[in-house]
């Protein structure tokens, strides 16, 4: 591979040589999961040779369904119960459409990011977040700084909260 190569150009090489589609394929530098636009010369200083991937591969269910949602994200209202709990298949399914976050589980309807992801593109994304998520300090500070009428779910705490209450 060739240092200005992004990770899915190796995928897709890995791909023509073994047959595990791209979608299926998961790459990690030193632990951390490699984006597909990440460059690999952001990878290693320019006195190293070469660099360790790992290559994991994805369930095919799993692999089935990314494609599906990546593709059209409110097919993750027709996805089984623990496809619908699955953090990487709900993130590209709001990715996609941000009303997808209504089919999400309830376990990741109280994740932070996965709300905040649903609701960039849409406030209206926060009505599906689950209640815990109103007492998250970081998560009401960035609902209302979208939209300052999100204060009157704060929790009591929060609602006093100064920083909180500016940002309204």
């Amino acid at each position: 591979a060739d240092r200005v190569w992004r990770a899915v150009d190796v995928k897709e090489g890995i791909e023509s040589q073994t047959g595990i589609t791209v979608i299926e394929q998961r790459l990690y530098a030193d632990g951390e999961e490699l984006p597909n636009r990440e460059r690999l010369c952001s990878l290693f200083s320019e006195t190293q040779d070469n660099v360790s991937l790992t290559l994991v591969r994805r369930p095919q269910e799993q692999a089935h369904w990314l494609s599906r949602v990546m593709e059209y994200g409110l097919q993750l209202r027709l996805a089984p119960e623990h496809i619908r709990d699955d953090r990487d298949v709900v993130m590209a399914a709001v990715r996609r459409n941000w009303k997808a976050i209504e089919h999400a589980s309830q376990r990741l309807r109280a994740d932070r990011e996965v709300v905040l992801l649903a609701a960039k593109p849409d406030v209206r994304a926060f009505e599906f977040a689950d209640d815990s998520l109103w007492s998250d300090r970081i998560f009401m500070l960035n609902a209302v700084q979208d939209d300052g009428t999100f204060l009157k779910r704060a929790s009591a705490e929060l609602a006093e909260d100064r920083e909180v209450v500016l940002a309204a």
